[in-house]
């Protein structure tokens, strides 16, 4: 709950994942259950145990929300 779930009203089904092979990689896919739902899918290259690695995240996953509040 600190990725995209973190940064939306709406109920969303997600799933996160961690790679790790020349650099971290942390991502997380969810589908976000609007009245129209939308999938959002945001890949970084971040790791999930920094204290600060969820914050794009969450912003990413509110201005999406607001942009398609305006958009629907």
């Amino acid at each position: 709950n600190q990725q995209i779930t973190a940064g939306t009203k709406a109920e969303v089904a997600h799933k996160y994942g961690v790679r790790i092979v020349e650099k971290y990689a942390f991502h997380d896919a969810a589908i976000v259950f609007t009245q129209e739902p939308y999938i959002l899918i945001i890949c970084t290259e971040e790791y999930k145990k920094d204290q600060n690695s969820t914050v794009v995240f969450k912003e990413i996953a509110r201005l999406t929300e607001e942009l398609h509040e305006m958009i629907h």
